[in-house]
């Protein structure tokens, strides 16, 4: 899955720091990628995300040698990013069905989206596959140490307690996913890995 490039919310576009965000991922994933394996896009019908798709196709190309298409599914679309992080957790696992039914035509599927399916569609894909994910691409709790401490001394429970009825009091929520940020799933080791070129 695939975050698309810093954009121009005004025009749609990709600007040129996305532009150059999106090759720099592409360079990224060069090595990361199989050869000879069957690719296929699906992408939000936003300019950003498609253009963001089209700068990925060569790549895609040059692992498959063989034809790759983009398919624009506007249930991918930004409209469904700005939802409360409960409804997107909902979405995230309605959406991974329609993953699903577009991976059986490939063996590689990619995903450009928006950053609230990506996060919420990325946790769903992972909990329901049983994949580790990295901490940085994880549910995040919104208490705090600070919050932990003033309970413990409030409440005078112990630590255990305090972080088990946190737990239960705060929701999750999704966690941030950077421009031209790129989610791999490997499903046969159970593991996720998030590549973005401004990490580096």
């Amino acid at each position: 899955m695939v975050r698309h490039g810093e954009a121009d919310y005004e025009s749609g576009r990709l600007t040129n720091t996305g532009k150059r965000q999106v090759q720099g991922l592409s360079e990224e994933l060069t090595e990361r990628l199989p050869i000879g394996k069957a690719y296929s896009i699906v992408s939000s019908p936003t300019r950003r995300a498609y253009e963001t798709a089209r700068i990925l196709l060569p790549l895609f190309r040059s692992r498959t040698g063989s034809q790759v298409s983009i398919t624009r599914d506007s249930g991918f679309g930004q409209e469904y990013s700005n939802g409360s992080d409960e409804y997107m957790f909902r979405l995230g696992k309605e959406r991974v069905q329609v993953l699903e039914n577009y991976g059986k035509t490939c063996d590689i599927l990619f995903l450009v989206s928006h950053e609230g399916i990506i996060a919420a569609t990325g946790i769903a894909i992972a909990e329901g596959a049983n994949i580790n994910l990295p901490d940085n691409f994880s549910r995040i709790k919104e208490y705090t140490e600070e919050n932990v401490q003033d309970a413990i001394s409030k409440f005078n429970l112990p630590r255990e307690r305090v972080v088990q009825r946190l737990e239960e009091s705060y929701p999750d929520s999704l966690p941030r996913v950077g421009e031209a940020t790129a989610v791999l799933f490997d499903f046969d080791k159970g593991l996720a890995e998030v590549i973005s070129p401004l990490l580096r």
